[in-house]
């Protein structure tokens, strides 16, 4: 029993005691007589004060109860006050050793743009105590320069006034003097949906960016020495290249025999090369496309054409098929990536698959008014693959297995090319593989359609299925130091019937063409420019004849074809590019682009 019922019941007592006395003594008056001469049955005076004492401690006791249970419910509330306020106290403590503890500079500001709270790192990256930032702003504490204090300012204005957060990576001077590079992000403090300030986030990715920028440099130093080394290889390839397509006209047959076994390890050797520029471009994010109109079948014969002997040394039977259209519209992509695609698939199925068949299939899976979605598949019954096989196939210079270098050859990039080439045009390459019974390679790609093709791109694209080389007039300057090449050159421009003016330098070029404009003489029809030449490189020369204004066309002819010289070749001038090594048909298509043919 607690104290207030023992209260309670103790007045209650007393109480009952009182009026029992005074009931008592009531009896005893009643008893001598006294009710008959006051005609009373009980004294009044002792009655009531008997109902004024009940009365009085019922409500002494009723308020002691309530005094009681109110002390007690007081004591209870103080508890949990303390309570309440001692977890505060630990959260808060907290709160402050977590945002100390954190190495990121963390601030808050107020709507004034005024410092209400910041960490410990904050401290220590300007060197100052908090009694001398908080409730200043960044103009009043820190000493800053005037362009960081006014760029601060706005970025803070438009958190608060558009109510987004912001990322910015900025040079921020600290207090030992230096200058390092802070990613920071600033968000609104919303309360009740309001916002009542900024929460800032600063963190030093100076090291991280140093690490960045190394990076940069050694794929900048790796890509400048694939650069060069295909500029070295190419340079004398297209000497063996040029002089055995020329060869081959008229030799005799075991001579072109020989000549074709030069040729095609010649192209084996130029694919290797183009592979690493491929995946040099891809790794840089420099790849691009061509969007040009071309016919899907005659781009499959291309593809077909060129496997076609391997396949049958190798007694494999090859299966080409493209879905007919029923209109005449052509598809507008890249034909040459494309076809890079094609080949790579198909070379591998062949290299892959020593019985049995390969198979080509293309049909068409959705059309609209300007667009068509074509379906593509390899398969072969070759040697197959495991899932773990798979995974490693997509691997920059990775094979499925490493026996398979030994036995098969190859860099393992023309996978990884071909995936990140069907990603860019906006497929995905599927692949399905059972060990020891085939595999099958698929993609999807959506092409634009066009109805009618242009002059120059009708002579594109018809030049697979020509039998026999354009014919031109007219005459064009080759500016090339490299004898061999001038003799390529030249040879495969007679061919074509254009004459030939050589200059050995990009000063002698533009020595001629100052000659005949000064004397009037008729301009060339093309210039075909070196880009590495001695005295006067091709860049300087071509920044020069263009000053002249003689109108001719300027082609770079080098082997720098690097996606970043063609777009330097473009802006000095130069109207297109032919990479070293070229094949006849490549020099055609050129030259079909700035001359007009007389047989076609």
């Amino acid at each position: 029993m607690n104290k207030s019922k023992f209260a309670c019941f103790l007045f209650f007592i007393i109480a009952v005691k009182i009026y029992e006395t005074a009931y008592s003594y009531n009896e005893d008056y009643i008893a001598a007589g006294y009710a008959d001469i006051y005609g009373l049955p009980l004294d009044p005076v002792r009655v009531s004060i008997a109902a004024i004492t009940i009365v009085a401690l019922s409500i002494i006791a009723l308020l002691y109860v309530l005094y009681a249970h109110r002390h007690k419910e007081g004591l209870r509330l103080k508890s949990m006050v303390d309570e309440r306020v001692k977890a505060f106290e630990l959260e808060s403590v907290m709160l402050n050793t977590l945002f100390d503890s954190i190495p990121d500079v963390i601030f808050c500001k107020d709507l004034d743009l005024k410092y209400s709270r910041l960490n410990k790192t904050f401290e220590e990256l300007f060197a100052l105590k908090r009694s001398e930032v908080l409730g200043l702003s960044d103009l009043e504490a820190l000493n800053l320069p005037a362009a960081t204090v006014e760029s601060w300012r706005k970025d803070d204005l438009r958190v608060l006034r558009e109510n987004e957060t912001m990322r910015v990576e900025e040079q921020i001077p600290t207090g030992d003097g230096r200058i390092r590079t802070f990613e920071t992000i600033k968000t609104p403090i919303i309360y009740n949906n309001k916002v009542i300030g900024i929460l800032g986030l600063s963190r030093d990715v100076t090291e991280r960016k140093e690490i960045e920028d190394k990076f940069k440099s050694a794929s900048r130093a790796k890509t400048a020495f694939i650069a060069n080394m295909s500029h070295e290889i190419r340079t004398p390839m297209n000497s063996i290249v040029g002089f055995s397509e020329l060869a081959l006209t008229g030799a005799a047959p075991k001579t072109q025999i020989y000549l074709n076994r030069i040729t095609e390890n010649a192209n084996w050797l130029l694919q290797i090369i183009n592979d690493m520029l491929d995946i040099s471009k891809i790794e840089s994010g420099k790849v691009e496309f061509e969007y040009i109109p071309f016919d899907l079948k005659d781009l499959f014969d291309q593809c077909q054409r060129s496997v076609l002997n391997r396949a049958t040394e190798k007694g494999i039977k090859l299966f080409f098929y493209v879905e007919s259209q029923e209109d005449n519209r052509l598809l507008i992509g890249d034909p040459v990536r494309l076809r890079q695609i094609i080949i790579n698939l198909l070379s591998n199925a062949l290299k892959f698959t020593n019985v049995g068949m390969v198979r080509v299939t293309s049909f068409l899976k959705d059309s609209t008014d300007d667009s068509k979605t074509f379906y593509f598949e390899i398969r072969d019954s070759g040697i197959g693959m495991t899932k773990d096989q798979i995974d490693r196939i997509f691997e920059p210079f990775m094979q499925a297995d490493t026996s398979i270098t030994r036995r098969y050859g190859g860099t393992g990039l023309g996978l990884p090319i071909t995936k990140n080439l069907i990603s860019m045009m906006g497929g995905s390459l599927s692949v399905n593989s059972v060990k020891d019974v085939g595999s099958k390679f698929s993609f999807e790609l959506v092409f634009k359609t066009v109805s009618v093709l242009p002059k120059a791109e009708e002579h594109r694209a018809t030049l697979e299925g020509l039998s026999h080389p354009p014919l031109f007039n007219g005459e064009v300057l080759v500016c090339e130091d490299n004898e061999m090449n001038q003799l390529v050159v030249a040879e495969h421009l007679e061919r074509v019937g254009l004459k030939t003016v050589i200059a050995k330098n990009g000063q002698i070029g533009v020595n001629l063409i100052k000659e005949r404009k000064e004397s009037q003489a008729k301009p060339f029809n093309l210039i075909l420019m070196d880009i590495h030449m001695p005295v006067m490189d091709g860049l300087d020369a071509a920044d020069k004849i263009l000053a002249l204004n003689t109108g001719t066309p300027i082609v770079a002819m080098t082997a720098n074809i690097m996606t970043n010289d063609k777009d330097i070749y473009r802006q000095r001038g130069m109207k297109d590019c032919v990479g070293k090594p070229f094949t006849s048909k490549e020099l055609w298509a050129c030259l079909l682009k700035y001359l007009e043919p007389i047989n076609l």
